[in-house]
């Protein structure tokens, strides 16, 4: 077995350890606050919220994903502005000024074009119960990108360097 297999093979374990131990707990939280989501004992959503007769949690989390999409992801304007390193001289600085809004403008209309939005809105609501993964495809040659959240019971997490 090659070294980089061993290494995966053991963050994948490390990765599995800690699903397991934070499992219970999120279970509860998706089965309160997202019924409809992917659980961790199914591949597909679940619709056995039959008994759940209060949904304050639910809609706690959409004006959570709302909020969050509205002050950190707006559809309507671009949320990152790159901006020329404090490294450069400032004749530098002003000549890299126009080609980086250029660069901006193309990345929000690829942006807006995709299902971006939708798809972060979706994670934002994994996001808060815990962590949010979406995973981002190029589209087909002339087409969209294509976002999807991964709903997180399907996915496995590594902690940083730091054990955070």
């Amino acid at each position: 077995m090659t070294d980089n297999l061993k290494t995966a093979k053991k963050l994948l374990a490390e990765a599995k350890t800690d699903k397991e131990q934070h499992q219970p707990v999120l279970e509860q939280l998706y089965r309160f606050a997202m019924p409809w989501r992917t659980r961790f004992d199914s591949k597909k959503p679940n619709n056995d919220h039959g008994d759940i007769f209060d949904q304050t949690q639910m809609e706690a989390l959409g004006d959570f994903a709302n909020d969050i999409n509205a002050i950190v992801t707006p559809a309507w304007m671009a949320w990152v502005e790159p901006e020329p390193s404090k490294n450069l001289d400032p004749q530098q600085a002003k000549q890299i000024e126009a080609p980086l809004k250029e660069y901006r403008d193309k990345v929000f209309a690829e942006i807006r074009r995709s299902n971006f939005h939708e798809a972060a809105t979706e994670a934002y609501h994994d996001l808060a119960l815990s962590a949010a993964v979406m995973q981002i495809q190029n589209g087909a040659a002339g087409r969209p990108r294509i976002c999807q959240a991964l709903p997180l019971p399907t996915v496995y997490l590594k902690r940083g360097a730091y054990g955070e």
